[in-house]
């Protein structure tokens, strides 16, 4: 989408230069990728001055395998949903474990995805002006330890979003 968007205001770019063809080309391919990324920033800077900066908080530390926890997501801004519809807020939490195989030139990298969990939480616990959203954290009893030095390297992840008025959390 966002390089589709570059394309049609780095195409007519190119388009006035007086320049042979194989030159258009090479300076809408090289401004392509450079205004998408302005783009895709610009949405990012938007997206954070309407949010402000996410916090997890969570009921115990450390968080170990077999252990059932809760989080609370803390939002500076209120999430509003869009029109016509119910407020709702989707975590993905999940271990990603990269493990580097064969060595120099022939190493590649394989990522695994283990222990996906996927919620749609419906409760906004909000306070004022902010919304806070509260997390189950089920740690399965097999599930390594955060581990980023050794190989294979486990590291726990989450994303959070929501389909809210304007411009989306995530």
């Amino acid at each position: 989408f966002i390089n589709g968007f570059a394309w049609t205001f780095c195409l007519p770019f190119a388009a006035m230069m007086e320049i042979p063809l194989w030159g258009k080309l090479i300076a809408t391919a090289i401004g392509t990728p450079f205004l998408g990324f302005f783009v895709y920033a610009g949405y990012l800077h938007i997206q954070y001055r309407k949010y402000g900066s996410t916090q997890l908080v969570l009921s115990q530390v450390p968080l170990e395998p077999g252990t059932e926890a809760r989080g609370l997501i803390q939002i500076p801004r209120r999430l509003i949903p869009e029109e016509g519809t119910r407020f709702g807020v989707q975590v993905k939490i999940f271990c990603e474990r990269k493990e580097e195989v064969g060595s120099g030139e022939d190493s590649t990298t394989q990522t695994t995805v283990l222990f996906p969990q996927e919620y749609l939480i419906d409760t906004d616990l909000s306070r004022g002006t902010r919304s806070l959203i509260p997390v189950p954290l089920n740690i399965p009893e097999k599930a390594p330890l955060r581990c980023v030095e050794g190989n294979p390297k486990y590291t726990w992840k989450m994303t959070v979003s929501s389909r809210t008025q304007g411009v989306d959390f995530a």
